[in-house]
């Protein structure tokens, strides 16, 4: 099977996923301009760069409008946005980003090629989440961060998004969210190995707070609603 027709392969598993981001692809955006849409940008974004090199080329898996690619690229940060859905790659084009179109699973890098990656809650929407991170892997370079970064499915953030899925929620009834233990369990089943967790949001949804975003050890903070998981290849991994 060629690389094109195993791309239509998991395309077509993921199709009413990437219609339904596709369908809000002019409006996605517009969240992150309301004030607590402002807040959550700017604790993650804190987050994604004290985890992040300062240099390299990476890509944004998942990273549709390009609305964290866009604050993280300079002179010396190259950001690929990675998508298979080609109406939210419009917008980070308009971005002045450049895209990839494709999956996870198979993503369309060259092997060994990243010096970092990140995920910012596109693993919740992926059918087949090892494979995903398998994938990832492969186009990093030895020691290469990949930073992931989930839902916390027991905070009142995952209650929320999980209530707004059942209530048919165009987008969030697509998700599959996860606890910190089991996201750090596919990584290590992916072959990677955790090196750093941080945890945003510890205020629920309902609060917009005040002063700069805190990040938390996840010790002191199980509720987080998000958690970031910084991690690396281990030396001869195999998923």
């Amino acid at each position: 099977m060629s690389w094109s027709e195993s791309w239509r392969k998991w395309l077509g598993l993921s199709r009413e996923v990437i219609e339904a981001f596709d369908s809000v692809a002019d409006s996605y955006d517009q969240w992150y301009e309301e004030p607590l849409g402002r807040y959550v940008l700017r604790a993650e974004l804190k987050a994604l760069r004290r985890l992040l090199p300062s240099a390299g080329v990476g890509a944004d898996v998942g990273g549709g409008t390009g609305v964290f690619a866009a604050s993280l690229r300079s002179d010396d940060r190259v950001v690929l946005c990675l998508d298979p859905a080609l109406r939210m790659l419009e917008r980070a084009k308009l971005r002045g980003l450049d895209v990839v179109a494709g999956v996870a699973e198979l993503p369309p890098l060259r092997e060994g090629s990243l010096d970092f990656a990140y995920v910012v809650a596109a693993l919740e929407f992926i059918k087949d989440p090892l494979r995903a991170l398998v994938g990832i892997r492969g186009a990093l370079k030895p020691l290469a961060p990949l930073v992931l970064m989930i839902i916390n499915k027991s905070s009142p953030w995952g209650q929320s998004y999980m209530e707004a899925g059942e209530r048919g929620d165009p987008i969030f009834r697509h998700a599959r969210f996860y606890t910190l233990d089991e996201a750090l369990g596919l990584l290590r089943r992916a072959g990677f190995e955790v090196d750093k967790v941080v945890g945003a949001l510890p205020d629920p949804p309902a609060v917009i707070p005040r002063g700069e975003p805190r990040l938390l050890a996840p010790e002191t903070a199980p509720s987080c609603g998000v958690f970031f998981v910084r991690a690396v290849v281990r030396a001869a991994s195999q998923a």
